[in-house]
């Protein structure tokens, strides 16, 4: 017999063949993925494409304009008011003009995701390069634009139609529009503008223009766009402008009717005001891109409206200048770390406790010109025997001036052993009757020239003094005074009760005479006799020593405190406070003085205050006043303050602020750090006067300018 050996498959040509099947199968498999894929997308693009037809269909039904019918007597509607109007709230069935799909989005009911936007926009058409250019001027023909979407299409598909209007292109002119907006004046790169500042504008229109501005209340401005500072000390806020509020308001060319001479070119001016300001360092000054205009019109020289749409910030200034706004620039005594032992020296105090009776007894006087050294020595003859006329009153707890001598001055005057640098005086003034005036010595120099030279620089309190020969050449009839005075309607120097708060310079007759110190301050050193400065403190009116409540029942007295504080090495810092005037003494004592309306005297700063620098008398006086009281007189040789610190910085780069004090009441009191801003106010220029150092405190921080640098560096 034979045997017949057959060959089979191994394990590994099964192996090799399986996986040649696999290959083939993920082939076919891929293969038809794609077909798959492609025609999905093809039913996509197709969908796509019915969908686009379909809107240019509804698009086509409605009028090319809302005023095509009323054309031209109602121009066609302008770019910025496309889309739907406010009655129409996205009903296609009540769209009644082409652009009124601006903007508008559709929805495909079939398949998810697949979206449409349309957008409407002129367009002109040039014949001979047969190029379309948008316009956002109204012409004949409107382009409909419409982007289709869905997530499986890696680009939009746009799809675009041309709706024409049926007019002729010569039925239709381009109106006059502006083409540019120029900032004149100013360089360009950064710009720092504060209050009172100037910036002038120019609108340059594509031809001229006539402003038809004959209505009373016409108007023209550009509405600019900044940070406003609101609130109170205390309270400030910085917030965005509203509009019009800040108007760049129409300039019209002196001597020319703009109604009859036309011009390609447009002037606009705004003072800044002094509540301009920036949240940051790059919070520059932006505008509305609309002129606005009411009750007037911009005409070209066809009599047709011109648009009002300005250029965008690309195509202005904006594009390559930056107005940075910031508050008015503040003194105050701001300093780092290193600078506090030189200037934050802490004073301490010594209350005087004034005998009445003994002051009456001893005290020098002083009536008109005269000077009397020794009560004793007061000749009983008119009028110097009025020097006498004090008594304590019934009370026995006050002064009491007990004649109305109108012809000059009377005053009781610290002894001159008791003479005073730095202190301060605090007293509540009252009397029952008449108008006039009741004071407090703030310095009296007796027998001294009228001007001298201190040997100091006007201005610099901190220039060498030697107050041994300040005013040495004697004049036994030249008796100064430097006068704090609150009084009723009776002065002329206090503008018969407009300004009740005065502090006044003179020899004692005329140191409020009302025939006599009627001129402000003048760089005339010759004057003898001024009113430093005068004040009506807020909530007063004009009144006497006594009113009426509501002009009816008697005559009540009127209190009202006062707050004298002079500092300085050399006490050429004089700060006055009051406060107004009140129907009782607990009304007053209780009142906080008016900041705002404090008077400062600096005695470097003129030569007629050199001789009162350095000790001199302080006392009591009054000016055809009878029943003059001082009550409950504090004086406190020197005053408790962190002398002129107001704020101190830790000097690192980081410019934290370690300390914040504010004046409370005449004296510098320390405050919580987190409070500065809602007192200073940001952004704001900083200037210390003592060091001439500068800073700019903003939303977060405080930076300090490099010596030398100019606020725009």
């Amino acid at each position: 017999m034979f045997s017949k050996n057959y060959e089979g498959f191994s394990y590994i040509d099964a192996i090799y063949g399986l996986t040649i099947i696999l290959i083939i199968i993920g082939a076919i498999y891929g293969s038809v993925n794609i077909i798959e894929r492609n025609f999905r997308k093809g039913e996509l693009l197709s969908s796509a494409d019915q969908m686009a037809q379909n809107i240019m269909e509804e698009v086509r039904l409605r009028k090319f304009d809302e005023n095509i019918d009323n054309f031209p007597q109602v121009s066609l509607t302008n770019t910025e008011d496309f889309g739907v109007d406010g009655d129409e709230a996205n009903d296609l069935k009540v769209f009644d003009d082409v652009d009124d799909f601006h903007q508008y989005t559709f929805e495909n009911e079939i398949i998810d995701g697949l979206n449409a936007e349309v957008s409407v926009s002129y367009v002109l058409y040039d014949i001979v390069t047969m190029h379309i250019e948008l316009s956002q001027f109204p012409t004949t023909l409107k382009r409909v634009k419409i982007d289709i979407s869905h997530s499986e299409f890696d680009n939009l598909f746009t799809y675009t139609g041309i709706v024409g209007s049926g007019l002729s292109p010569d039925a239709l002119a381009v109106p006059s529009y502006p083409t540019e907006i120029l900032l004149v004046d100013r360089e360009e790169g950064l710009n720092v503008v504060t209050a009172n500042d100037v910036l002038n504008f120019q609108v340059v229109f594509n031809e001229p223009v006539f402003v038809i501005n004959n209505q009373p209340d016409f108007s023209l401005y550009i509405d600019l766009n900044a940070q406003i500072l609101r609130g109170d000390e205390g309270s400030y806020t910085v917030q965005p402008s509203s509009d019009g509020e800040l108007r760049a308001n129409y300039l019209p060319e002196q001597g020319i009717d703009p109604n009859q001479v036309s011009t390609n070119t447009l002037n606009f001016r705004i003072n800044l005001p002094d509540t301009i300001t920036s949240r940051n360092q790059n919070d520059f000054i932006t505008y509305d891109p609309q002129l606005v205009i009411e009750n007037g019109a911009i005409q070209n020289l066809d009599g047709a409206d011109a648009l009002l749409v300005l250029p965008t910030e690309s195509d202005s200034f904006l594009g390559t200048t930056n107005i940075l706004p910031l508050l008015p620039i503040m003194e105050t005594k701001i300093y780092t770390a290193d600078e506090a032992d030189e200037y934050g020296t802490v004073t301490r105090t010594e209350i005087i406790e004034e005998n009445l009776q003994q002051i009456l007894a001893s005290w020098p006087r002083a009536v008109d010109y005269n000077y009397y050294l020794n009560p004793a020595d007061i000749p009983n003859t008119f009028p110097e025997s009025n020097a006498k006329k004090f008594e304590l009153s019934a009370d026995g707890q006050t002064i009491n001036s007990t004649i109305n001598y109108h012809g000059g001055t009377i005053s009781l005057l610290s002894p001159e052993d008791e003479q005073l640098t730095k202190y301060t005086f605090e007293a509540i003034f009252q009397s029952n009757n008449d108008d006039d005036g009741i004071g407090f010595v703030i310095a009296f120099k007796p027998n001294k020239q009228l001007q001298c030279d201190a040997g100091v620089q006007q201005g610099d309190p901190h220039s060498p003094i030697n107050n041994t020969l300040v005013c040495t050449t004697p004049d036994g009839t030249q008796h100064h005074f430097l006068v704090a005075w609150r009084t009723g309607w009776g002065s002329r120097a206090t503008d018969w009760g407009d300004n009740q708060f005065a502090v006044t310079h003179g020899r004692g007759k005329t140191v409020l005479l009302h025939t006599g110190p009627t001129e402000l301050r003048v760089s005339d050193f010759t004057l003898p006799t001024f009113i430093h400065d005068k004040k009506q403190i807020q909530g007063d009116e004009r009144q006497g020593w006594a009113r009426k409540v509501d002009n009816q029942g008697p005559w009540i007295p009127q209190w009202t405190k006062v707050k004298v504080e002079r500092t300085g090495d050399y006490g050429e810092n004089i700060n006055v406070f009051a406060t107004r005037f009140f129907f009782s003494k607990a009304e007053a004592e209780n009142a906080v003085y008016d900041m705002n309306n404090s008077i400062t005297v600096d005695l470097t700063a003129d030569h007629r205050y050199h001789k009162f620098l350095g000790p001199a008398q302080y006392g009591y006086i009054v000016w055809s006043q009878s029943n003059a009281n001082w009550h409950d007189t504090k004086i406190i040789k020197t005053t408790v303050v962190r002398r002129d610190v107001a704020i101190l910085l830790d000097g690192g780069d980081s410019q934290t602020v370690d300390e914040f004090h504010r004046v409370v009441d005449g004296v510098y009191s320390p405050q919580e750090v987190s409070t500065l801003r809602s007192y200073v106010g940001y952004m704001r220029m900083l200037k210390n006067p003592d060091t001439e150092s500068k800073f700019l405190i903003t939303e977060d921080s405080i930076i300090e300018y490099p010596a030398g640098s100019a606020w725009n560096d």
